[in-house]
């Protein structure tokens, strides 16, 4: 069994899984991103505190890495879930319910993912357990069928596309809350805050040069997924050299991209899944990933 968690022990945790949402080791910078929740949400917010908070107590009774642990490394698949249950189901009993079980499974997964193999779980397990949960329940309403793909659209705002690509990470169509998730990243890590910029600059272009509509580009619907690789690519070793990482960063991007518009013609809510099958196919080159020295953190 785990060691005994103590309140204050277990608050840091659960704070620090939101900012682990954005990479950030850092309780501070996730009170500022459930601030950007709360902003737009109250109910989401409660959602993805439930979550997170199941997560991180069911970790306290594993035999985990209390270390990554207390550093909310087990609580932001919780959080997403939770997020992802209030946004896309409607406020019952039933539904806080099923944020309790697939935040327990997803915590379950991640332990035993981590034991079985080095590779980077990054959001997996809350991809495949919501994808088990809209195959099991069909949602109120999906996000998928806004995601409408026109040509010739006029140029979507740069900074409203940049902040809600942000804000999107964790289902807020507000740039307002993504404004207060980028301060936490930034007090976190200003280097991470520059390039999530970056990303939500470079995702809309691309958007905007494959002729997707500019409303939903500029809705942040096609920016969260390159803000997390952008992320993640801060954590690879080796890939240190700016020219590098945007060389990186952009094909990365550009696939993403090219995942979202493939789940979006099988009808599939792509949440995050782009994000991490871009991470996955990219790294798992092993040729290239040995020459650039890259390794999973």
């Amino acid at each position: 069994m785990g060691q005994r968690q103590s309140i204050e022990d277990y608050l840091h945790g659960l704070f620090t899984a939101f900012g682990q949402i954005f990479f950030q080791n850092n309780a501070l910078c996730g009170l500022y991103v459930i601030g950007g929740i709360a902003l737009n949400s109250l109910t989401m917010l409660v959602g993805g505190l439930l979550g997170a908070a199941v997560a991180q107590f069911v970790a306290g009774y594993l035999i985990v890495d209390d270390t990554y642990r207390r550093e909310g490394g087990y609580g932001f698949n919780g959080a997403l879930l939770g997020l992802a249950c209030s946004y896309f189901y409607p406020v019952e009993l039933v539904t806080f319910g099923l944020i309790v079980l697939v935040s327990l499974a997803a915590t379950l997964l991640q332990y035993y993912w981590q034991r079985r193999t080095e590779i980077a779980c990054y959001t997996a397990p809350f991809v495949v357990l919501f994808w088990l949960l809209l195959a099991l329940f069909d949602p109120a309403e999906s996000i998928a069928d806004s995601a409408a793909v026109a040509i010739g659209t006029p140029s979507p705002d740069l900074i409203s596309a940049i902040f809600n690509s942000l804000g999107q990470v964790c289902f807020q169509q507000n740039p307002i809350s993504g404004l207060l998730f980028w301060v936490g990243i930034s007090l976190g890590s200003l280097r991470a805050g520059l390039w999530v910029i970056a990303a939500g600059a470079l995702s809309t272009l691309f958007g905007w040069l494959l002729g997707l509509d500019s409303a939903v580009i500029e809705s942040g619907f096609y920016g969260f997924n390159p803000v997390l690789l952008a992320l993640g690519c801060l954590q690879w070793k080796g890939l240190r050299q700016r020219k590098e990482l945007i060389l990186v960063l952009m094909l990365l991007i550009a696939l993403s991209l090219l995942l979202m518009l493939l789940f979006k013609a099988m009808g599939v809510v792509a949440v995050t899944a782009p994000f991490v099958l871009s991470l996955w196919l990219v790294s798992g080159c092993v040729g290239w990933s040995r020459a650039a020295g890259l390794k999973y953190t």
